[in-house]
């Protein structure tokens, strides 16, 4: 996924670079609609799948910029955000008449951006609302059995340290929502958490046993957030037919980042942090 964000205020720029790199996708930059059209049209490597577009800018806006891209063969098919201030929402309707497929109203949150762009994108309604159930299962579980409030964040890039030996819970979900889960943590995060989620507190487990543990924790987070899905009478189908667990040298992932969309959340309290990602297939 290479998603083009068109905006002049670098900060907004680098919000957006985040959350793009924790979709595992790759962000292109420019400043205002003159520099993003010169992007497209003369640089044959830019290819992008999304744009991410600021109503004003100097030089050329936003409308503007989408009239052109609109009206080019080559371009009218890239889906456009187009994000605006509080204060002009009645601009809005001008966006979307001039070709935008979504829109953000200013500030918008990180959480905001996922939203939008796993919904423009075509990823799914349902994929989004099952990835908040899959971090309110795992929020749950982990303050239950630790008594922890585990906050949660946009996991940018890798968040577990590159060397060391890591716990990794697998499982794939099939059905109207096609996904494999991983769940990441590292030995000293698992020799803190696994005996309390497998109620043998003040025990010191054997890797056999943790491996048993993050098993059974992928496990219950997926069943619990299937069951929240039902509730909300929005998934009727999940099967979940292969459960693993591994430990692993380095946090790798089992899955290509080429063959798959990737949502990516870290969860932490103290020094304890739990990575799960998400690959739609």
């Amino acid at each position: 996924m290479k998603v083009m964000a068109v905006d002049d205020i670098m900060v907004i720029r680098k919000m957006i670079e985040k959350v793009v790199n924790s979709l595992g996708g790759e962000i292109v930059e420019a400043r205002d609609g003159v520099e993003a059209l010169t992007q497209l049209k003369l640089k044959a490597n830019v290819d992008v799948d999304l744009i991410i577009l600021d109503m004003h800018m100097p030089n050329m806006d936003g409308i503007e910029f989408l009239n052109v891209i609109k009206d080019n063969q080559k371009l009218k098919g890239i889906p456009v955000i187009m994000s605006t201030s509080e204060g002009e929402k009645s601009k809005v309707i001008k966006a979307i008449q001039a070709g935008a497929r979504n829109y953000l109203v200013k500030p918008y949150s990180e959480q905001d951006l996922v939203e939008k762009i796993l919904e423009t994108l075509g990823v799914g309604h349902e994929h989004g609302i099952f990835s908040n159930c899959l971090g309110e299962a795992l929020q749950n579980i982990l303050k239950k059995a630790s008594g922890l409030d585990f906050l949660e964040g946009l996991a940018g890039g890798e968040s577990l340290p590159p060397a060391g030996e890591y716990f990794s819970g697998q499982i794939y979900v099939l059905g109207q929502i096609n996904l494999f889960i991983t769940m990441n943590m590292s030995r000293e995060t698992a020799a803190k958490l696994m005996p309390l989620i497998a109620h043998r507190k003040d025990e010191v487990m054997s890797d056999q046993d943790m491996l048993k543990a993050t098993h059974d924790l992928v496990a219950e987070v997926v069943e619990k957030a299937g069951a929240a899905m039902a509730g909300l009478k929005l998934q009727r189908d999940i099967n979940t037919p292969v459960i693993s667990a591994y430990l692993l040298k380095d946090s790798i992932n089992l899955v290509s980042k080429k063959s798959s969309f990737i949502l990516s959340r870290k969860y932490t309290v103290d020094e304890l942090l739990v990575e799960i990602k998400m690959f739609y297939l």
